[in-house]
């Protein structure tokens, strides 16, 4: 039996998850490692979890990030 996992959500807007690894941060925005591409994602539209090493990115922005998914 699978577990049951939510849609990840930032903020109430649907969201994606992705592995990332933190490189920098300022007072607005993470400077995150995705897989390889480095981009930086405000504060705001995104949730990170050092532990685990994934952020939860709202949906729009990853789909702008990442255009070709």
């Amino acid at each position: 039996m699978i577990p049951y996992q939510a849609q990840p959500s930032v903020n109430g807007k649907p969201a994606i998850r992705v592995n990332a690894k933190e490189l920098t941060k300022n007072e607005k925005a993470f400077y995150f490692d995705l897989d390889g591409d480095k981009r930086w994602v405000p504060k705001s539209l995104c949730s990170f979890n050092k532990e685990a090493g994934t952020v939860d990115i709202q949906e729009w922005f990853y789909k702008m990030l990442f255009p070709n998914g």
